[in-house]
């Protein structure tokens, strides 16, 4: 049975309200029972319960270890869809290694948000379940809900040459993103293959990659990535970002914002997905590429 034993807690361990209630009124834990805690960044350990108290339960901790962080950190920022969707899409990232969940609200997204931060608190705590019962020892972040637009400025940066910009900079605790990208060629100057291999390597060399399911013509098979990155030995991926859009797909000129800020679309096959099956695709697709 495992419990969350926040980091500033493993001085003084003890289950909050809320964990101690669950072991002891759900689970009907005893005195003396054996459980394992986690801290949310990597670590784990053993524990006996000493005692529980009316807010709080005392506990005694063992040998912990730290697991390691993934190798690259990923991040699925989804439209936020109807119903109990959301929850679901929250708590398979989980289980498939996401590092940061942005939920978006998009121009046909049908839910709108009247409380951000209750939403937020909420989604944050379907994570923190999911990390419980599926073992992952390192808790994505979920983020307040916010546009493609707000989500998109976490990579814009002032600095332009010609034709290319350098995209900055999510700055956080866990992930920074660094990546160049190259304003979208006129139509028939070029064609798709060659496109998609020079925008695919500026985000190679910035060791990002920068992704966008999308349902429009010049989507490239997401197979063709990674066959790409294959071919460049000397390429080392540190972080991933996919959008996916809502029900009814992301509008024509989100895809022109997504492709403005440095977004590679692709194809994730012949079929239309649901917008929980695209999320679930994609991520089982970059954790099996890409984590190690």
């Amino acid at each position: 049975m495992r419990f969350y034993l926040p980091p500033h807690a493993w001085n003084e361990p003890q289950l909050d309200k809320a964990e101690a209630h669950h072991a002891q009124r759900v689970l009907r834990l005893q005195p003396g029972a054996a459980i394992t805690v986690f801290d949310g960044e990597g670590r784990v350990a053993s524990a006996v319960i000493e005692t529980f108290h009316k807010k709080s339960a005392l506990l005694r901790l063992g040998a912990s270890q730290l697991t390691p962080r993934p190798t690259v950190e990923i991040t699925v920022a989804q439209a936020i869809p109807k119903g109990r969707n959301m929850d679901l899409i929250i708590q398979k990232a989980v289980e498939l290694g996401a590092a940061r969940i942005i939920p978006l609200v998009t121009d046909r997204t049908i839910v709108r948000c009247q409380s951000d931060d209750a939403k937020q608190e909420r989604w944050q705590g379907i994570a923190l379940e999911a990390c419980k019962q599926c073992g992952q020892n390192w808790m994505p972040l979920v983020e307040a809900p916010c546009s493609l637009q707000e989500s998109l400025d976490f990579f814009q940066n002032s600095t332009s040459d010609a034709n290319c910009d350098v995209a900055p900079v999510l700055a956080s605790s866990s992930i920074n993103y660094t990546l160049s990208r190259c304003a979208p060629e006129p139509p028939g100057t070029s064609s798709p293959e060659a496109s998609f291999e020079r925008s695919l390597f500026k985000k190679i060399n910035s060791n990002d990659l920068l992704l966008i399911a999308s349902l429009e013509k010049e989507a490239a098979p997401m197979k063709n990535i990674f066959s790409s990155l294959k071919k460049n030995s000397s390429s080392s991926i540190s972080s991933a970002t996919i959008f996916i859009g809502p029900e009814g797909d992301f509008t024509h000129e989100e895809y022109l914002l997504a492709r403005a800020a440095g977004c590679q679309p692709i194809s994730l096959g012949p079929i239309v997905l649901r917008t929980e099956t695209a999320a679930l695709y994609c991520l089982s697709v970059l954790a099996y590429e890409l984590l190690r």
